[in-house]
């Protein structure tokens, strides 16, 4: 480089190292230089493409690739890369098009393969979804990201007794949503058809997944003489009062392994209890409990009037699918607003200015309640969720506590809503209590958000 400053392939080939090694702003210098000295190189464009799709800058990596194949218009490679910028951008139909058109020029690409079976899936077409990723296999058995999709696809579909099989998977998925790691024992895990006499079940995922396994857990009672159940710290006092013949001990402690003599993960309890749709009428309603004298007195002090108290949560921090799931808090009052309403601020996280926006914007109040921190303090959290006569939120934990509480909740779902959920249906196999309202087109708020107005005008609340 230091006696040819203008050799484009010197350029062109650092620009791909930079991107290789996650420096995608340097990548982007390097190969648009390359690319001033010969321009007519496909490739070059393709890589351009990839490093600003890192850089998440969708709309010119899409042109780096439209140019590409201005150039080579037969490459399946650019066609492929350009559907996953434009799954990126939603623009599903035109990616499901580059993907058609690469399959036609390389039908053996499993790239290509796996990639439209995840727009299949953002679509709901959840079977031909599976179809694709089962091709996909085919071509590379061990490909693990088709084979955990598939798992999601068929969680999805009800189809419990083979996704659950599947579902062990999770532990090698590499999506950033799961973090957890498995337990470092000696001891030996839980065998079916084994009694031990102490099994401990140790926690994985987040706070709203040790919820919604946690339902399992008087089943799994089932399976030894004493359970001993490591959890969240903030979630183990309303398990208690739930769960009193189960030990519990915080997740951050370290439990002795002379303390018990096999141990599961939570998530492997629903392969053993949820094989069929009907096994989920086991799970106990309202199994965890907030403490009452703290529900009667977070009333008293946030509802001195007697108004009909909704509390709402508009918005998910999952790393993933966390802004597909996040609605705008101004809309979700507009919906809601009505006379003898009071809304209740059950969001975790700092939202000060939020609400003191929506209060100047709207002239709406939403009632943020000074004695519970919504993040740190969850039963506190789990009294003022029990507190209101109805919650209704974004697809959150705030969903999984209301509902392990039995109280009633309006989970607002995005078009492609997460496994748990199913499809196509209103109501909860983990939450009796919930009440399921789904977009009817990507990124649509609006036209649920009307469908909720018009349920909450026919409940009963009281008048001002």
């Amino acid at each position: 480089m230091a006696t040819h400053p203008q050799h484009f392939d010197a350029l062109h080939m650092l620009g791909v190292l930079a991107t290789q090694t996650q420096h995608a702003e340097q990548a982007v210098g390097l190969i648009q230089q390359a690319i001033r000295i010969n321009p007519g190189v496909a490739g070059a464009h393709v890589n351009l493409g990839v490093a600003l799709r890192q850089l998440g800058q969708l709309e010119q990596a899409l042109a780096s690739y439209d140019l590409a194949l201005h150039l080579e218009p037969q490459d399946a490679q650019t066609h492929t890369n350009r559907g996953v910028a434009l799954r990126s951008l939603h623009r599903h139909s035109e990616a499901l098009e580059s993907y058609n058109t690469a399959l036609q020029l390389a039908p053996q690409m499993a790239e290509a393969r796996y990639n439209r079976g995840l727009v299949l899936n953002d679509l709901n077409l959840l079977e031909d979804a599976v179809q694709d990723f089962d091709a996909t296999l085919a071509l590379r058995p061990s490909y693990h990201p088709a084979l955990w999709a598939k798992a999601l696809c068929l969680l999805q579909l009800g189809e419990f007794a083979q996704a659950w099989d599947l579902y062990p998977l999770r532990w090698q998925q590499d999506e950033k949503e799961f973090t957890s790691q498995t337990l470092l024992t000696s001891v030996a895990k839980w065998q079916p058809g084994a009694l031990a006499p102490r099994l401990l079940v140790w926690p994985e995922q987040g706070v709203g997944d040790e919820l919604m396994f946690g339902a399992l857990l008087p089943q799994a009672q089932q399976l030894c003489q004493h359970l001993l159940v490591q959890m969240d710290a903030r979630l183990i006092p309303m398990f208690q009062r739930g769960m009193p013949s189960i030990g519990f001990v915080p997740k951050h402690q370290t439990v002795d392994e002379a303390m018990y003599d096999a141990h599961l993960p939570m998530g492997d309890l629903a392969q053993l209890f949820c094989q069929e749709e009907k096994k989920f009428q086991a799970i106990q309603p309202a199994y965890v409990k907030a403490d009452t004298a703290r529900v009667e007195k977070l009333r008293q002090e946030i509802n001195p009037d007697g108004k009909h108290l909704v509390g709402i949560s508009w918005r998910s921090k999952n790393l993933k699918k966390g802004q597909d799931r996040s609605l705008p808090l101004p809309d979700m009052l507009r919906a809601l607003n009505m006379p003898g309403v009071r809304f209740v601020n059950l969001q975790y996280g700092d939202v000060a200015v939020e609400l003191a926006q929506a209060h100047v914007e709207l002239g709406m109040e939403v009632v943020q309640c000074p004695s519970v921190d919504n993040q740190h303090d969850l039963d506190g959290l789990a009294a003022l969720i029990q507190a209101c006569d109805l919650v209704v939120s974004a697809d959150n934990s705030t969903v999984h506590l209301a509902g392990a509480l039995g109280q009633a909740v309006w989970v607002l779902l995005p078009f492609n809503a997460d496994w748990r959920w199913l499809l196509g249906r209103d109501d909860s196999l983990w939450y009796p209590s919930a009440k399921l309202f789904r977009q009817e087109n990507i990124g649509d708020w609006q036209s649920l958000l009307a469908r909720v107005s018009a349920e909450l005008k026919q409940r009963p609340y009281a008048t001002p």
